[in-house]
């Protein structure tokens, strides 16, 4: 019982510091919106990280695989198991990981301070905004992703694509080897408007489905299970309007260890070569297959961190 105690009143002294701050601090949004995002984004990576290891090497196949979604899926997952086992799957998880947890740490508390600057308050929930600037906020919030997540899925990427790079510290080695410091921001701007797009109509597809699910079209009365269908419908909204950019975004960070890659627009050259308009969606399957529990799990995560963050700073 002590020990509970002791978690408890932890808790509390964690929560309640946000209402200590100073300085540069009263301008971020409230610490327990970064703490959440940190530990739905590590609840989200580990669900959906063997599909994604499936996605990346889709998207980089140079051919392009017959059949249905499920035989699509499953080529490049046997391949895999069959020379590296189930750890094959999850290889280069580290860096997604501590990527997915700074990533919507960052992603939701740019959304919290986004809201504000939209609307002209603080702390404001989604209910009371309009869906328009529910979409505008997650696109602001697009451009402040990018100096987490570009980096990171370069390293993922050449990871998951080159079964010749055995570390994280090794990757980012020959990467900068290969072409100096600045070649940890190759991918860089296809990145950013990716996540423009992509967190666009994800924080506004999760508000849209909450207030259809809710009574009387308040989002703020959706249980648990609106929540993972909300958090798993805006995953799936997410990834169609950006997937075409994020095919190019793989396929340009694969040639992470090239000295001399190819530029964006002939990368879209040479998928569009490869197979018209479906090149830029080839994966896409598997993506939806997997965006689904994914972000069902790290908006409900996220939802419930915040109010038990909320609730123990109450009972303090």
């Amino acid at each position: 019982r002590r020990v509970h105690g002791d978690t408890r009143l932890g808790c509390a002294w964690l929560c309640m510091a946000v209402d200590q701050r100073t300085g540069i601090a009263r301008y971020l949004p409230p610490l327990n919106v970064f703490v959440a995002g940190s530990f739905s984004g590590c609840c989200g990576n580990y669900v959906g990280y063997p599909l994604d290891t499936v996605r990346v090497l889709i998207q980089n196949s140079r051919t392009e695989v017959q059949g249905n979604a499920l035989q699509v899926m499953l080529g490049p997952l046997r391949q895999v198991i069959q020379a590296e086992g189930i750890r094959g799957l999850f290889r280069g998880v580290l860096s997604p990981l501590v990527g997915a947890m700074t990533e919507n740490a960052v992603a939701f508390g740019a959304q919290a301070e986004m809201k504000r600057l939209v609307c002209g308050r603080e702390n404001v929930p989604d209910s009371e905004l309009t869906l328009v600037q529910v979409f505008v906020a997650g696109g602001g919030t697009g451009f402040c992703v990018p100096f987490v997540t570009a980096p990171t899925e370069l390293l993922k990427t050449v990871m998951q694509t080159d079964r010749s790079c055995g570390s994280y510290g090794q990757t980012m080695s020959k990467i900068i080897g290969a072409r100096g410091v600045l070649g940890m921001t190759h991918g860089w701007m296809v990145t950013t408007v990716r996540e423009l797009f992509f967190y666009s109509f994800f924080f506004g597809s999760y508000e849209a489905t909450k207030r259809a699910l809710g009574q009387g079209g308040d989002s703020s009365k959706v249980g648990p299970a609106g929540m993972l269908v909300a958090g798993g419908v805006a995953g799936c909204v997410g990834w169609l309007a950006s997937y075409p950019l994020d095919c190019v975004k793989t396929r340009l960070q694969a040639y992470g260890l090239d000295p001399s890659p190819p530029k964006a627009r002939a990368i879209v050259a040479q998928l569009w070569t490869e197979g018209g308009a479906r090149g830029f969606y080839r994966g896409l399957s598997t993506t939806l297959i997997r965006a689904f529990p994914v972000n069902a799990v790290t908006f409900l995560s996220y939802e419930l961190a915040v109010k038990f963050m909320d609730r123990i700073r109450g009972s303090a």
